[in-house]
């Protein structure tokens, strides 16, 4: 049997077995719409009817793209909307309410920004979770206005982050507070790291989110020799290096069992970049190296464009893939019993 469609639509039809010995023929007609404010019409060229559920990068791990229109019975239709969301105006929010109404039926999320969480709280800015969110929103088939460059909104502000294959970078954001530090908060700083204030060779505010304050030391001997102590401050410590880089950074924070040194930190990178090349220390392009004190050997790319913005940057590896259950239910279930170990990347 053949089923001929006389008007410019697409159908296509299939025999379906709902009991034994017996059988049903299905004809399914497919219809595109053009979805314009108030109203809907029909779209100029009608898609082909599909057969199979269509995943993002044809990867049937990744989310739902578009679902097989090949059904032997449905009780009720389904609506999918897959898009994005952009702030009314391009103006910078928070966050914004996108909004689906159909047929009486209406349905709406609020979208938000990216976040940066630590135990300790939310932060305006750092540069992992920046390089790392901005990753995974490609590799979850997001696409940026832009060919190699999206924008995304964290609390410090619009962050500029540049692709290149696996090689990811953001143009670092102003500080949100700058300067020489005084006197009294040098000596504290000085202290912390277990030295004479007068080892620190400078001292400034290099704050853009997580509340950095850096020094400078003479070389790479008195940078290796820190023997840091448990400090409310965030300090960064960079020396100028011989090695093809331009300079070593070390980064000191306060966790639960004392001093916690960061293997890499894009955040801290950012504003030592800002103080070095404003001093005239530095001129990028140019290697960091970061790590060596706790058996890394992390590089981050110091660039600076044409209109003089610094970028900070990197190779971005995917270290694990999955999801995370947040519901109500799922914090029911596990109770707090048992804790997973996060993986360190």
């Amino acid at each position: 049997m053949d089923l001929v469609a006389v008007a410019p639509l697409r159908a296509t039809a299939f025999v379906f077995q709902p009991l034994e010995g017996r059988f049903a023929l299905v004809v399914v007609q497919k219809l595109t719409f053009l979805l314009t404010p108030e109203e809907c019409v029909l779209a100029p060229e009608q898609e082909e009817i599909r057969e199979q559920e269509l995943h993002f990068d044809d990867d049937p791990r990744r989310s739902l793209r578009a679902p097989s229109d090949v059904a032997p019975f449905k009780s009720r239709a389904d609506v999918l909307l897959v898009g994005s969301a952009f702030a009314p105006g391009g103006r910078p929010v928070r966050t914004l309410t996108a909004r689906l109404a159909v047929a009486g039926m209406e349905k709406a999320i609020e979208v938000h920004g990216p976040r940066l969480f630590t135990p300790a709280g939310e932060l305006p800015f750092a540069g992992h979770p920046t390089l790392g969110s901005a990753w995974a929103w490609r590799d979850a088939g997001g696409r940026p206005r832009a060919d190699g460059e999206l924008v995304q909104q964290c609390g410090i502000g619009l962050v500029r982050v540049g692709a290149d294959g696996d090689r990811l970078r953001f143009a670092a954001p102003d500080p949100l507070r700058r300067g020489p530090a005084t006197p009294g908060e040098a000596a504290g700083v000085a202290a912390a790291l277990g030295v004479a204030p007068d080892a620190l060779e400078a001292c400034e505010w290099v704050d853009n989110g997580p509340g950095w304050i850096g020094a400078r030391v003479a070389d790479l001997d008195a940078l290796y020799a820190l023997t840091p102590r448990a400090s409310a401050l965030k300090i960064g410590v960079a020396a100028p290096a011989a090695d093809g880089s331009a300079y070593h950074v070390r980064a000191f924070t306060r966790g639960a069992g004392g001093v916690v040194e960061d293997p890499v930190t894009g955040s801290l990178n950012a504003s030592v970049a800002q103080w070095w090349v404003g001093r005239g220390w530095a001129t990028p392009p140019y290697p960091v190296r970061q790590g060596r004190a706790v058996g890394a050997d992390g590089v981050v790319e110091i660039t600076r464009d044409d209109a003089g913005a610094l970028w900070v940057g990197g190779a971005v590896r995917l270290v694990i893939r999955g999801t995370v259950d947040v519901s109500p239910r799922a914090t029911r279930r596990t109770g707090g019993a048992e804790r997973p170990r996060h993986p360190r990347s």
